[in-house]
């Protein structure tokens, strides 16, 4: 078994609490794409939680596949499962 190591960043700002969000809002794919430079998995602070968004198609593939790493359960997941159905799990090879 092979370890990849990934870049975490953290979205720049001085008041991330309230710049994340308000840019998130207003010009979302511009953002996002923003992003791109700062790592593999960015940190956004999006009011009082983190989120982080995962740029990297390995780093994508294990969250989905690693059942012992991520946890599957719970309301977002089921609510993940419904929107995107069996396309996501075809991709990622489940």
């Amino acid at each position: 078994m092979t370890t990849t190591t990934f870049r975490i960043g953290t979205a720049p700002g001085r008041l991330p609490w309230i710049q994340h969000p308000w840019r998130l809002l207003r010009q979302p794919l511009s953002y996002l794409s923003s992003l791109r430079d700062e790592g593999d998995i960015v940190k956004i602070r999006l009011g009082p939680v983190w989120v982080y968004l995962i740029q990297n198609p390995d780093a994508v593939r294990q969250v989905l596949v690693s059942s012992a790493t991520f946890d599957k359960g719970g309301p977002f997941f089921d609510k993940a499962l419904n929107f995107f159905g069996t396309l996501v799990w075809l991709y990622v090879g489940i």
